[in-house]
């Protein structure tokens, strides 16, 4: 029935020491079978000592038990245990211990205290972080503005952005962006919006007008997911810093890019053009920059689209893009032979490229004829991989074979033309054909 009604039991005789004891189907403390013959206060830690002296006193001065004492007990290995005794007197001054393991309780309440510990240094590591967001938000240089997706309302504004449009804080809020910005650039600002709804980033670089009539420079914006939907932030340069900027900094590599005698061309990481000096509008068969700002790269450079991929995807990987040949359309239908290299310009925001392309059709009309422009090694052969696409290498490869095997029948047969057809299992007419297709027609005639 003890061993029922609690988690164990304990006699005690009037020196305090262990008689017997009642195991119940709860874990009872480490060593229990080992407690009798021990003086019961001996088994306590030094804080229950008080506790357990009262407790086995009332016990004994027939003191109706009513209250529950806690009392500790030091284990081998671990936190010390944790027990609930009700003491009840006996007849010669023994006492009845029943006792409850509070070990379960005591897991319980530690990790309360864990969780409530944890939560209070979320909350101190959230306010720190909302403190110098705060900071850096309000003090930054650029116009930054948070809008609602759904809604395109402004929900937050810094500072300078409240000063570049001439608003108070509560005028700013809850405003429609478009009301930000003039007539003319709502087509580029709405495209600028449906971009980052569909990729989740992106920029502008055509300058947007505020309704005041002064330009913002390159905008940017990313999406930024909430509990309760997204939000836009938009970064914005004045176009007069930008101006400023590029004017201290950069003025002599400006001037130095825009003589140059080969097309220079940056692009952002989808290959869309964001500036480009004279040579290259010279290739593309433009009178302005504006007509290749914002234009894909693929639409003038490659052979087919995908070289435009494989070379930003090298730029991505390496940094660098060694030089390698291929073909450039200008808007009229003109093309040039041009070799491409390439590397990635520094900066934290999203990567961008910087293309140089060399017109080789010049240098190729003023050189000195070769005796082919068909690879004749495998070495020349793998060179194209990457350059052209396979279907063309394979090609290429054909050629040289077909060559070869011209050349080395017509020195077997000493340039007799009927002899080689006939090696070759070639009609005289079809060797003809071929040996005009490669340049060896004067050299037969020679020999």
């Amino acid at each position: 029935m003890l061993a029922t009604a609690a988690d164990f039991a304990l006699v005690l005789d009037q020196d305090g020491q262990v008689l017997d004891f009642a195991k119940g189907v709860e874990p009872a403390p480490e060593g229990l079978e080992h407690w009798p013959g021990q003086n019961f206060t001996s088994l306590l830690t030094k804080d229950s000592l008080t506790k357990a002296d009262a407790l086995l006193s009332a016990a004994r001065a027939a003191t109706p038990a009513t209250r529950w004492s806690q009392l500790s007990h030091p284990q081998a290995e671990g936190e010390d245990l944790p027990v609930a005794y009700l003491a009840e007197g006996l007849p010669h001054a023994r006492v009845l211990l029943l006792a409850r393991s509070l070990a379960a309780t005591a897991q319980l309440q530690q990790q309360l205290l864990d969780a409530q510990y944890a939560l209070e240094r979320d909350y101190w590591d959230r306010r720190q972080a909302a403190s110098r967001y705060r900071v850096f938000f309000q003090h930054a240089s650029e116009v930054a503005l948070f809008v609602d997706a759904q809604t395109e309302r402004v929900l937050e504004a810094n500072e300078a952005a409240l000063q570049w449009f001439d608003l108070s804080d509560a005028a700013a809020t809850r405003r429609p962006i478009g009301a930000f910005f003039a007539s003319g650039s709502q087509s580029t600002l709405q495209g600028l919006l449906a971009r980052l709804r569909h990729q989740g980033e992106g920029q502008s670089q055509k300058a947007l007008v505020a309704a005041h009539g002064q330009a913002l420079g390159i905008v940017r914006g990313e999406v930024l997911q909430h509990s309760d939907g997204a939000v836009f932030l938009l970064w914005a340069t004045p176009a007069a810093a930008v101006r400023e900027h590029g004017n201290a900094a950069d003025a002599p590599l400006a001037e130095a890019a825009a003589v140059l005698r080969d097309g220079l061309a940056v692009v952002d990481g989808e290959g869309r053009i964001q500036a480009a000096n004279a040579a290259f509008l010279s290739l593309a068969e433009l009178a302005q920059g504006a007509l290749a700002e914002g234009q894909a790269l693929d639409q003038w450079l490659g052979r087919t689209p995908v070289d435009v991929r494989v070379l930003l995807k090298n730029l991505r990987q390496h940094g660098v893009l060694t030089p390698y040949v291929t073909q450039f359309r200008g808007r009229y239908g003109a093309t040039a032979e041009v070799e491409v290299s390439g590397a990635q310009l520094p900066g934290s925001g999203e990567p961008r490229f910087a293309l140089t392309l060399r017109d080789l059709t010049h240098r190729s009309a003023s050189a000195p004829a070769l005796e082919s422009d068909t690879p004749r090694t495998v070495d020349q052969l793998t060179e194209l991989v990457g350059r052209v696409p396979l279907r063309d290498v394979i090609r290429e490869s054909n050629d040289v074979i077909e060559r070869l095997c011209i050349e080395a029948a017509l020195q077997l047969t000493s340039g007799n033309r009927a002899s080689a057809a006939e090696m070759l299992g070639l009609s005289r007419q079809s060797l003809y054909v071929k040996l005009r297709r490669y340049g060896l027609m004067e050299r037969s005639e020679e020999s």
